[in-house]
């Protein structure tokens, strides 16, 4: 893959992560993750609708720390950790899986 794309997919992750996470951003799921999103967390509901009320409903307390956690980064309050890998549709985070 070419070093610019890689960089590229980068940035978009850690932009849609902050701007969701840390901004709380409602707007960032229609901007950044796929209308057809696929979620393969057991725990959190199919589509986009079901990320972003998952977010709003935790607390503020919780954020996004990129490139602290084995993934490259994880969200964290304490008590709670994760990474995700992402597939990457042209400007769009379009799978998530654990």
């Amino acid at each position: 893959m070419n070093h610019s794309i890689e960089e590229k997919n980068k940035a978009l992750v850690i932009e849609a992560f902050e701007a969701a996470f840390n901004r709380r951003d409602p707007v960032a799921f229609d901007r950044y993750w796929s209308p057809n999103y696929l979620q393969h967390s057991a725990h959190i509901p199919p589509g986009r609708d079901g990320l972003r009320n998952l977010i709003a409903s935790l607390p503020s307390t919780l954020k996004y720390e990129h490139g602290t956690g084995h993934g490259g980064g994880r969200i964290c309050d304490g008590c709670t950790a994760g990474s995700r890998a992402f597939r990457i549709a042209p400007g769009w985070l379009s799978t998530s899986s654990v």
